[in-house]
């Protein structure tokens, strides 16, 4: 069993990834991704590093099992309910006004979030309003979310406090059924979504979406990275284009902050500068 993974082992590990599969990871915070790289090691039954690079290396990994584990499920439904409810109530019907209103939500690892707004579109009646485009480097967590995220029960509970706290219409229980001790959302709520598998500073930007939610990613990222994902981003927002963030995260650091303009202190929504 491996214990422990040191900085110039999990470098070799990361710069193996890179070169065979173009998935580069050295620029996440790399406390939180050995963490989960010692689960994988260990689950796939290894005692040796060399031999993990070395299949690495051979692509006799399952790597679409490597990205769905070593991806964290940052959220739980209705995480932060102060910050749905801004996003309810003062953004997304003046967002959704127009008939065309398009939503990114990148570099998705769970369904919460994505089943979150499409619960507030729905009890706002603007579900038929809005586009939604939800990326996700993995398609295992892709396949999950499109078949209702099978959640444990304990983390549903949690969803259910939050979208008391939150003051839904209903309750959340009216939108999952519960199967085999775990929890499936109505996937007649993401109709809207087209699902695409990315890496999120790969992709190209199109200038096209009107709102982009990034809640509780950039924790996971070092400043570099943080800098290039959210000029990536904000170049993805159409002009007025708004980035909402949350609570715990900031691009007051970041390179690309002169571009925003702070419009939510305390959620963290930006809106982009015009010209």
């Amino acid at each position: 069993m491996i214990n422990n993974i040191g900085i110039v082992d999990a470098r070799k590990i990361i710069k193996a990834i890179n070169e065979t599969y173009n998935y580069d990871f050295k620029d996440y915070a790399l406390t939180t991704f050995k963490h989960r790289l010692i689960q994988f090691i260990n689950n796939n039954n290894y005692n040796n590093l060399e031999n993990f690079i070395q299949d690495i290396q051979k692509k006799e990994i399952d790597f679409e099992d490597f990205i769905d584990k070593i991806l964290i499920d940052t959220t739980e439904m209705f995480r932060t309910p102060s910050f749905w409810r801004e996003i309810r109530d003062k953004y997304l019907p003046k967002l959704a006004s127009s008939r065309d209103l398009k939503i990114w939500m990148p570099h998705i690892t769970s369904g919460d979030g994505l089943f979150t707004l499409e619960i507030i579109l729905h009890e706002l009646g603007l579900t038929n309003n809005v586009q939604i485009t939800a990326s996700s480097m993995s398609e295992k967590k892709l396949a999950r979310i499109k078949e209702g995220g099978g959640y444990s029960l304990k983390k549903i509970e949690v969803g259910e406090a939050n979208y008391k706290r939150y003051a839904g219409k209903f309750q959340l229980a009216n939108y999952y059924t519960v199967k085999n001790n775990c929890a499936y959302l109505d996937t007649s709520l993401i109709r809207n979504v087209t699902f695409h598998k990315s890496i999120i500073t790969q992709d190209a930007s199109s200038a096209s979406f009107k709102l982009i939610i990034f809640q509780n990613h950039m924790i996971y990222f070092n400043q570099s990275l943080q800098d290039k994902v959210a000029l990536k981003l904000i170049d993805s927002l159409v002009p007025a284009g708004m980035l909402a963030l949350g609570s715990g995260e900031t691009l007051e650091y970041s390179s690309s902050s002169n571009k925003l303009i702070l419009i939510d202190k305390l959620e963290k929504i930006y809106k982009k500068k015009i010209g």
